[in-house]
């Protein structure tokens, strides 16, 4: 249960990290469409991959019963 947390803390930092990245990029007036869909890529991805806290501590509970 904690290693998922911990991956999914991970995942949300690394997502935060892009879109701030992405914001001094177009601040700057460098973003360019492929650094916007790889970024975009790989935040969906981690989304859509991953189970939420509630659906993780739902199934660990389950699993003890």
């Amino acid at each position: 249960m904690q290693e998922r947390l911990v991956k999914m803390l991970a995942e949300v930092c690394s997502m935060q990290l892009y879109c701030l990245r992405l914001g001094r990029l177009i601040e700057e007036g460098r973003l360019t469409d492929t650094i916007a869909a790889v970024a975009k890529m790989n935040n969906t991805r981690a989304r859509r991959g991953r189970s939420s806290p509630r659906r993780a501590t739902f199934s660990a509970a389950t699993a003890s019963c």
